[in-house]
């Protein structure tokens, strides 16, 4: 919740649990304030890769974004 950063070029797998209805999210973001920049990242085996909730705006590796946390490649 309301967390922001860069998350970059990580393995994020098998995060369901059969049964557990609080498992199977790669990546749970939420909060108004919340506005991580994701890029390059593997996300396999989990019930979804994102919930994305309470208003959260993250970046989903849009390279053209002027998110603070974006990554110039060179």
């Amino acid at each position: 919740m309301n967390a922001s950063g860069i998350v970059h070029n990580n393995t994020i797998i098998n995060n369901f649990i059969p049964g557990d209805t609080n498992s199977g999210a790669g990546m749970m973001i939420g909060g108004a304030t919340s506005l991580p920049y994701i890029a390059e990242n593997v996300l396999t085996g989990n019930f979804t890769a994102f919930y994305i909730t309470t208003n959260a705006m993250p970046v989903l590796g849009d390279l053209a974004s002027d998110h603070p946390g974006h990554m110039v490649k060179t």
